[in-house]
């Protein structure tokens, strides 16, 4: 075990869990451009965007064949002609994922890599088998997070540049590198030092001392904010065969050659946070990850009707939601823009969240992984069973895919099961500057969707004919029918990324 894991105990690694791991919670604060506001506008016709620019707003993106529209301005959009409704945009946050448990010392072919003894997600889906017939070439997966550490040995054979948003400002271009139009990304001068971080009264942490940060230029899709992006990537198409760190060949990804594209959307920003302390509740400035609504929805677009990937990758949700914002103005954009990417041909994968909630019961949901098109991804342990921070409900899921942990806390913890805690939860790449280490375990439904999208990936490379539904239909109709569960748990079952390939190879 590396230094990076000196220190940390069970309690400290899990802690957090089942509070979105690697999502993003609904912040407190509306997104404004100087003394204009920022809003998604939904819309009913051709003319809207010149009507809005008329009624004095700019119109920064026009999404999902422009029934979307993300507008900046002062007054209420909804009173242009033509505006269906519009919502001011939402800031998002980024959980801070439990501490990474580093890899254990590792003592071409998907099974001689080096690290692959320890991937149960991969055996448990027979991810090796489907290697056999494919290795996903040719194909593209859009992660949109917190980026992708574009130089990690394990990764680089696979990884764009990739592609920046940020605060819809738009993506420009630099000698064929997707790039933002220029703001200041803080990084952590150590991610990692408990120092800085400052903790509610629960113990978890809700940002970090300001004085602990520095200002960098940075304008490409790395990774350098929590090294979420990076482990997600990996889970989805981490490279097979490469050499990496030392003697090693590393971890085998879902897809081990199908092409990343990473979209961040992610940000460390100077923000005023309100949470309860130990002496009661308390409002400073900190510096947090964060992100909006507009960001995302702008990824999503971009990544369906300009790169045309094959997949993308969301695990990314709020956290549960009570049915009288059902109606409200973000599901519905999410619903536009969702579906028009997967009309557009890419399979859109989004974690289920990680908060243990029935969801649809009462009314109760998340986005965007509740709104019709999405590819709902709900997390198992290596028993194939629903574990304990996993959400679940009857038509929230689509199907369900290995996460990390088992049916509870106590059993992921323990040392006594099949798959003793840390080697339960999954293990992949993160960027060694960010967590001291190449490769660490993560648990979540964060790490759930990559293998779905992966196996997507591989679907569409052996088929390409396939629609992004049809794409759905085979991974959903070759699932593992899990013991014991219930489709309110699992959806239409557990993934079998062999028998997905196998399905889709003789549809051709």
């Amino acid at each position: 075990m590396s230094d990076l894991g000196k220190g940390l105990d069970r309690r400290s690694v899990l802690e957090g869990v089942g509070a979105l791991l690697g999502g993003a919670a609904v912040g407190p604060q509306l997104v404004s451009a100087g003394t204009a506001d920022r809003y998604i506008v939904l819309t009913q016709g051709a003319s809207v965007p010149a009507r809005l620019e008329d009624a004095g707003f700019s119109v920064t993106r026009e999404l999902a064949g422009g029934s979307v529209l993300l507008a900046a301005g002062t007054g209420d959009p909804a009173s242009v002609r033509g505006v269906e409704s519009a919502v001011r945009d939402v800031r998002l946050r980024l959980e801070r994922p439990a501490k990474a448990v580093p890899r254990p010392d590792a003592a071409a072919d998907t099974r001689d890599e080096s690290l692959y003894q320890h991937q149960w997600d991969k055996q448990t889906t027979d991810a090796a088998e489907a290697h056999d017939v494919t290795t996903g070439e040719g194909a593209t997966i859009a992660v949109v997070d917190t980026g992708t550490d574009i130089d990690h040995p394990d990764l680089a054979p696979n990884v764009t540049p990739g592609a920046l948003f940020r605060r819809v400002a738009g993506t420009g271009s630099r000698d064929g590198v997707f790039t933002g139009t220029g703001v200041d990304v803080r990084l952590p001068s150590d991610p990692l030092t408990d120092a800085d971080a400052v903790t509610n009264a629960d113990g978890t942490v809700v940002g970090y001392e300001p004085s602990a940060f520095e200002v960098d230029q940075s304008r490409d899709a790395s990774d350098d904010v929590e090294g979420h992006g990076s482990h997600v990537s990996g889970i989805a198409a981490a490279s097979v065969g490469e050499a990496v760190v030392g003697d090693s060949t590393g971890i085998a990804g879902t897809a081990p050659d199908a092409t990343i594209v990473p979209h961040r959307v992610f940000y460390w920003e100077r923000r005023d946070v309100t949470y309860e302390g130990e002496n009661g509740e308390r409002t400073e400035e900190l510096v947090v990850t964060s992100t909006t609504t507009a960001d995302i929805l702008a990824a999503v677009d971009f990544a369906a009707n300009t790169l045309g990937v094959d997949a993308m990758n969301l695990s990314i949700g709020t956290p549960p939601l009570p049915p009288r914002l059902n109606s409200d103005g973000f599901r519905q954009a999410y619903r536009k823009v969702i579906q028009d990417a997967v009309s557009a041909g890419s399979v859109v994968v989004v974690s289920a969240g990680n908060s243990g909630t029935e969801l649809d019961r009462g009314g109760v949901f998340t986005v965007p992984n509740s709104v019709p098109g999405a590819t709902s991804v709900a997390a198992t342990g290596p028993n194939d069973e629903r574990v304990f921070y996993s959400n679940y409900g009857a038509n929230e899921i689509t199907l369900a895919a290995p996460g990390g942990g088992y049916e509870t806390l106590a059993k992921t913890l323990s040392q006594e099961t099949a798959w003793p805690f840390p080697t339960n939860l999954v293990l992949s790449t993160t960027p060694p500057d960010v967590y001291g280490a190449a490769y660490a375990y993560f648990a979540g439904t964060s790490m759930a969707a990559p293998q779905v999208a992966g196996a997507a990936a591989l679907v569409a490379a052996v088929n390409p004919d396939l629609t992004a539904s049809q794409v759905e239909s085979v991974l959903t109709n070759t699932t593992k029918d899990a013991t014991g569960q219930e489709v309110d748990d699992l959806g239409a079952g557990v993934l079998d990324v062999a028998a997905a390939v196998e399905a889709a190879d003789d549809r051709r």
